[in-house]
């Protein structure tokens, strides 16, 4: 096994330092801002822009007369991929793709997410055709 050096082996420290701070940075909460618009079946359109952070549950929509609620939930810091949740009243509402995830350390990007009418199917179901109500568009 050959014998290190003493400037050598500064070296190996030197980029082991590096590569630990740069994991550590990676790992802290950050912030990331995403803007949304929705457009319901017989309702007036909105929009809006939320600050979320990657350690926390955030509610993209929360809005009433329509009635729904638009969330990611808590993950992990580093801010990989976390599947959106919907919940609309009086009526069910379920998105299409069925879970679409938003990743905040990719490009930026434009989803665009079909809101049915309706349950989310259990793990068993067949996929069913479900009544269009509407479309999210979220921006990040």
């Amino acid at each position: 096994m050959p014998r290190l050096t003493m400037p050598t082996a500064a070296i190996i420290a030197a980029f082991h330092l590096q590569a630990s701070a740069c994991a550590a940075e990676e790992t802290k909460p950050f912030g990331f801002k995403l803007r949304y618009a929705v457009v319901l079946d017989g309702a007036e359109p909105f929009k809006g822009e939320v600050t979320c952070w990657t350690n926390q549950e955030c509610v993209i929509v929360d809005h009433k007369q329509p009635d729904i609620r638009l969330k990611l939930p808590r993950t992990d810091s580093v801010g990989s991929y976390r599947a959106l949740y919907v919940d609309c009243q009086p009526r069910n509402c379920v998105l299409w793709p069925e879970r679409p995830v938003i990743s905040p350390r990719q490009e930026p990007q434009l989803n665009t997410i079909q809101l049915s009418e309706g349950e989310s199917p259990s793990q068993n179901a067949v996929a069913l055709s479900r009544r269009r109500i509407g479309d999210i568009f979220i921006a990040y």
